[in-house]
């Protein structure tokens, strides 16, 4: 027998495996008074497919947090090449601190803990309708947070 021929048979029986296991599941289970066939089957799958997609959501978590570091200098290194032609990441010169061995110690020495002050002025050409100011991707929405004034 091929390997592909080998492949499929496999695939094949795994898959009339999965189908029992599921119907067997589905058979075990309390059906509603309220729900027809298809959609106490669609519920089941659904509800299925939401599971597994949770789970791999939470293995790419912590996988995430286990690299939590390593995520961080991506995000920043990411956020400062796509924003460093804006007139924020000029007067700031984030194309500068990505030629810095350690970007992140660079970065923090650049540009301290801020404050609302501090952002005004380039919130107020944003609202102005100027484009590129703070952000490279154009702007949706100015709202005003609860944040600490």
């Amino acid at each position: 027998m091929s390997a592909l021929k080998r492949l499929a048979a496999s695939t094949s029986a795994a898959g009339g495996t999965v189908i029992a296991v599921e119907a067997a599941r589905y058979a075990s289970l309390e059906n509603s008074d309220y729900h027809t066939l298809k959609s106490s089957v669609y519920q089941f799958v659904c509800y299925d497919v939401l599971r597994i997609v949770g789970v791999i959501a939470r293995r790419s978590h912590d996988s995430d947090c286990d690299a939590f570091e390593a995520r961080q200098r991506e995000l920043l290194q990411q956020q400062l090449k796509a924003n460093e032609g804006t007139a924020y990441g000029r007067d700031y010169g984030f194309a500068g601190l990505l030629g810095e061995n350690d970007f992140v110690d660079a970065f923090r020495r650049a540009h301290p803990t801020t404050r609302y002050e501090h952002f005004a002025p380039y919130v107020d050409r944003v609202a102005n309708g100027e484009a590129s100011v703070l952000n490279a991707e154009p702007e949706t929405l100015l709202a005003a947070t609860s944040g600490i004034p």
